[in-house]
């Protein structure tokens, strides 16, 4: 039984990584092509349309937030799925953990900014430190 848990536990953070992430892409694409409706309408309609697509990014994230009430939400969530994620890679790299672990601490230290105390090495500590601002300022 101790097995099947150390498997789960060594696939859950990929599994995580990856759901989260085709999450976020989707999410890029639906909006995208909704872009490109957009921008194929306005041209058919007028002669003169004269937008960039920053413009265009902008305009869509205004859309967005001014009509999803779960937009904020939302976009917290994927800051702080992405802080983690990131950390996590991070503190893999900077202190030799498993990557398991270093989900967990990057999590601990968005969380509670003082975890990251305990953090050992100037690498490690100078990662930690760096997730704990980023998770003040998404908390």
């Amino acid at each position: 039984v101790e097995e099947d848990d150390a498997d789960w536990s060594r696939w859950f953070p990929l599994l995580l990584f990856i759901s989260g992430t085709l999450a976020i892409l989707r999410f890029i694409y639906l909006e995208m092509e909704v872009a490109k409706q957009k921008v194929y309408q306005a041209r058919q309609n007028a002669t003169d349309v004269d937008f960039t697509n920053r413009e265009l990014v902008q305009y869509r994230l205004d859309y967005y937030f001014s009509t999803n009430r779960l937009a904020k939400p939302i976009l917290l969530l994927t800051a702080t799925f992405v802080l983690i994620m990131v950390g996590a890679v991070l503190l893999w790299l900077a202190s030799g953990q498993s990557i398991s672990t270093a989900m967990w601490n990057a999590w601990t230290f968005v969380a509670d900014p003082g975890t990251h105390a305990g953090a050992e090495g100037t690498a490690e500590r100078f990662v930690s430190f760096i997730i704990t601002i980023g998770g003040m300022l998404v908390f």
